[in-house]
């Protein structure tokens, strides 16, 4: 988050020009946001899935520890995700100068802080799993 927050900064210092005649890249920037904004509720959900899958196959058990690490593989995915359709906006903006493409990048940054994990979050979702898990035998 503080990588698109400096990265905004200095987008808005340097990108604010005319817009342009055709913003194409702007376009294409705020179409990636809104599939980028669906897939962040499926991809690491799906990950997390697979995983499980081969941890219950292991017979390793579901450890705390090894749960903690699904959970991070899972919230580092799903930010990245964001992040990397926030910067594309940030890039938009310098290149076309329209403002809907920084708005849009502060709407995905606002995402990410809304999704920040909290410990409370994550003995939810631990609990949640261990819970699926315990009415599938």
């Amino acid at each position: 988050m503080l990588g698109v927050m400096t990265f905004g900064v200095i987008a808005a210092v340097v990108g604010g020009k005319a817009p342009a005649a055709a913003p194409i890249v702007a376009y294409l920037a705020v179409a990636f946001a809104a599939q980028v904004i669906a897939l962040r509720f499926f991809i690491p959900g799906l990950i997390v899935k697979s995983q499980l899958k081969t941890l219950q196959n292991d017979g390793a058990g579901l450890a705390l520890e090894r749960l903690s690490g699904l959970f991070q593989t899972r919230m580092i995915i799903g930010m990245a995700l964001l992040d990397g359709a926030a910067l594309f906006n940030l890039i938009a903006y310098i290149i076309d100068g329209q403002w809907f493409s920084l708005a849009t990048a502060g709407f995905l940054l606002l995402l990410m802080g809304m999704m920040f994990p909290t410990v409370r979050e994550f003995e939810s979702w631990a609990e949640d799993i261990e819970r699926n898990l315990n009415s599938q035998f």
